[in-house]
């Protein structure tokens, strides 16, 4: 992504003064330091590993989703007031246990389509004593971009819009500690498809594919549907002490719609030579066998209907 716009304030916790931000201008290393952060979450977004966000309606108004629309492509006035609404924000909702550190609000393009981004990027005592021995503050970030926090492993971060339909923001939260986003008047939301597939992602994370298709024909195969949880509980494959890791993940607080995992089959689809073969994972797991004849494979689809062709 191309960096366009970029703001950045110094936020310390309960300090008295507000932070204001300025439009910085940064050497080149500077900028392909934050594109690779947005390029990361938007392509974490994609994979759906990254959480969903929507905005919070106020009063009647959505000022997290304004804020953000100006920062993605309000005039440069118009950027600076939404950066500056927002870093207040942070600043009212922090206190004396959260990290001082840098807000960074960014413009950037991706395929000539703008996006906008914010980070906290949290400092130690380590880099703190660095950055005090910068005399120009238009190049705080250089001497300490080795300490700041590496793309792809930020701990604090939301890109508007989300490529996922039904999420407004794209939100890295490492900690779960809110206050972030209750500074962008936002909450993590999960619907029904996205629930099913974040919670196939942490099992595939935790105990192996194998172990998750596993889970997901238990799951399956239940009369009745059943929250994450409880599947996690239940299930047969799952190791103890993946069980344990998985139950406090899913414990950690947010916004999770009802869900019934039957009516959102994952599915599977299967490449030969330029032909695809796609449908539910349960279904295909029934109906599609493969082998070998010597040098060729074979795949073989036994169905409960006559087989009907398209052309396009």
């Amino acid at each position: 992504m191309k960096i366009e716009l970029i703001a950045y304030a110094f936020v310390t916790p309960g300090g008295e003064q507000i932070p204001r931000c300025g439009i910085g201008e940064v050497k080149s290393e500077v900028l392909d330091y934050f594109s690779r952060h947005l390029t990361k979450i938007w392509d974490k977004a994609k994979d759906n590993i990254v959480d969903p966000a929507r905005f919070l309606r106020v009063e009647g108004a959505k000022p997290g989703e304004e804020h953000f629309e100006a920062l993605r492509t309000g005039s440069d006035e118009e950027f600076i007031k939404s950066a500056n609404a927002l870093v207040e924000e942070l600043h009212s909702v922090t206190d004396n246990r959260m990290s001082r550190g840098f807000f960074v609000a960014l413009r950037a393009t991706r395929n000539k389509k703008a996006v906008a981004a914010v980070l906290k990027l949290d400092v130690y005592d380590f880099t703190a004593a660095r950055l005090e021995q910068v005399d120009d503050s238009s190049a705080l970030f250089e001497p300490v971009l080795d300490l700041l926090d590496l793309p792809g492993d930020l701990h604090k971060g939301a890109l508007f819009p989300d490529p996922r339909r039904t999420s407004h923001l794209a939100v890295v939260d490492v900690f779960e500690t809110h206050y972030f986003l209750r500074s962008l008047h936002a909450r993590l939301y999960v619907g029904g498809r996205d629930a099913v597939d974040q919670f196939d992602y942490l099992v595939r994370k935790e105990a192996g594919p194998e172990v998750a298709r596993q889970v997901r024909q238990e799951a399956a195969a239940r009369e009745t549907p059943a929250a994450a949880p409880a599947l996690v509980r239940a299930s047969k494959a799952l190791p103890p002490a993946a069980k344990k890791r998985l139950l406090e993940e899913l414990e950690k607080p947010r916004s999770i719609g009802k869900v019934d995992v039957r009516s959102h089959p994952r599915t599977t689809t299967i490449y030969a030579d330029g032909i695809e073969i796609s449908g539910a994972e349960q279904e295909i797991a029934a109906k599609v066998e493969e082998g070998r004849d010597g040098a060729k494979w074979l795949i073989q689809i036994t169905a409960d209907s006559q087989p009907t062709w398209k052309t396009r």
